[in-house]
């Protein structure tokens, strides 16, 4: 991954972190739907524009466009149709149906988003990557509870009631988390500095070597040759037999 995608990276991961933050707060006091919606259409927006750095994300931002479009066209429905035919039977189990749709697009959406950050991360090795995974099989788990509660409220509303509350609780622990860890993301790209070559590395240790090598001196002792015994005395007959073995030709 170059430095320039690292650091558009980080700049969009920061405020996806602040916008769930706010969206985060809003939820749980219940000030305002309608700045939560706003936020969530900003959020889907920096999905879809982070699409470029990694297809996941794009499909995350276009889903929950889809969800959010989904969501208020049956509200206008079902309350124009309360106040034409009133709540019956049938208009239960359709808003049943529907919501469940709704749960499966946002499912599908809450993973293409996590599986970008996973994607994004394994580029550069992290092992934040792995963690990103973890979050989702919570999230999932969580999805699950309440999807399941809300199908068991129709027949045994006591068991119906528990599941959806361990699932809103599970979601909104991981929900948590999972905002934590968009910042530990946009940290890790922040502080990316771009991979080393195989070039540069070598380039450095050639560098090391060399500047090691200049440093060190090496010395070298010169020992005379080792002469075996008796090879003097086979010097001096040799000698001796040129000279007449007295010598007298080397004082003449």
């Amino acid at each position: 991954m170059s430095n320039e995608k690292a650091r558009e990276l980080s700049r969009k991961l920061n405020v996806l972190f602040w916008v769930g933050v706010i969206i985060a707060v809003v939820d749980l006091i219940k000030s305002d739907s309608l700045v939560s919606a706003v936020c969530g259409i900003i959020y889907a927006v920096l999905l879809i524009m982070m699409g470029r750095l990694n297809g996941f994300y794009k499909k995350s931002g276009v889903i929950v466009f889809i969800s959010m479009g989904v969501t208020v066209i049956w509200l206008v429905v079902t309350t124009a149709a309360l106040f034409t035919y009133g709540i019956g039977a049938m208009g239960i189990y359709m808003a049943l149906l529907v919501t469940i749709a709704i749960a499966v697009l946002t499912i599908y959406g809450t993973y293409c988003e996590i599986k970008g950050h996973s994607a994004c991360l394994e580029e550069v090795g992290n092992p934040l990557s792995g963690t990103w995974m973890t979050i989702w099989k919570w999230l999932l788990a969580g999805y699950v509870c309440v999807v399941i509660g809300m199908v068991m409220l129709f027949i045994v509303p006591a068991l119906g009631t528990i599941a959806s509350l361990a699932g809103g609780i599970i979601m909104f622990v991981i929900g948590i988390v999972k905002i934590v860890y968009i910042y530990k993301t946009m940290a890790v790209f922040r502080d990316y500095n771009g991979p080393v070559f195989a070039s540069e590395a070598c380039g450095q240790q050639g560098q090391d070597f060399s500047e090691t090598s200049s440093a060190s001196q090496t010395s070298y002792v010169y020992a005379e040759p080792v002469r075996e015994p008796g090879a003097e005395a086979d010097t001096g007959e040799k000698g001796d037999e040129r000279d007449g073995g007295n010598g007298e030709n080397d004082q003449q």
